[in-house]
């Protein structure tokens, strides 16, 4: 059963919504994690008009799910309550109009990336009847190899992740880290106080021994503290 258990965690997708409302930097942070432009950005007012779905594949693939009968009508009935906005009215407008015409169903492979902005853009010209934009992309390569022989984890851009733990107890990996985001902004680690991942540990648990004694009233303590020793030598006694 640990077995088949263990087998179920590698296997099965793991699914991380973002969500939140417009203009408060949603696609900024997803392309700046996939350290590509994939999500559209516009400085002034919301660009991104669909869900965007991102997913490891071998080699890029792109696809569209357009609105269904159901999700159209909903979305119809949505924006007819929400006349004064302006954006949603002019969504409204453009869904009343292509209603009338022979538009897309169903799902949608994209030949070329180029297209992408044509469904997802605010201002594309098929995004007011699109669901869904979905983009499979070769995301980053395995974080390490174990000893024996498996893949773990994941590094992408600036992103890893890895399902070991203790990385950075003994200092080597942190240091490595370090020296290699220094190379990335052009630093040496000569050029600046280096420091061991010892030595920054004892200097955080000072810290946090200096908060504890500065919020707590030490003397009650040591005074509780002795007399409960007073009376665990009394009861021997």
């Amino acid at each position: 059963e640990l077995a088949d258990f263990g087998k179920l965690l590698r296997e099965q997708p793991f699914r991380v919504a973002l969500v939140g409302e417009g203009k408060r930097g949603k696609s900024s942070l997803v392309n700046a994690l996939l350290g590509d432009e994939l999500s559209p950005v516009r400085e002034s007012v919301p660009e991104t008009a669909a869900v965007a779905e991102f997913s490891f594949a071998e080699s890029p693939r792109y696809a569209v799910t357009f609105l269904d009968e159901e999700q159209f009508a909903y979305l119809d009935r949505y924006l007819e309550g929400e006349a004064g906005n302006t954006l949603l009215r002019s969504k409204l407008e453009e869904l009343r109009k292509r209603a009338g015409e022979a538009r897309p169903h169903g799902f949608a492979e994209l030949t070329s990336r180029a297209a992408i902005p044509e469904y997802l853009a605010v201002n594309g010209r098929f995004s007011s009847l699109v669901a869904r934009v979905s983009m499979a992309l070769p995301l980053g390569v395995p974080f390490c190899r174990l000893a024996d022989g498996r893949e773990d984890g994941a590094a992408s851009g600036h992103v890893f992740g890895t399902y070991l733990h203790g990385l950075f107890e003994s200092g080597a990996l942190t240091e490595r880290l370090a020296v290699w985001l220094l190379a990335r902004k052009g630093l040496s680690p000569e050029e600046g106080p280096v420091e061991s991942h010892r030595a920054y540990q004892e200097r955080q648990y000072d810290l946090l021994a200096d908060a504890v004694r500065s919020s707590l009233d030490l003397n009650a303590v040591y005074a509780a503290m002795d007399r409960y020793a007073r009376k665990s030598k009394e009861a021997e006694l």
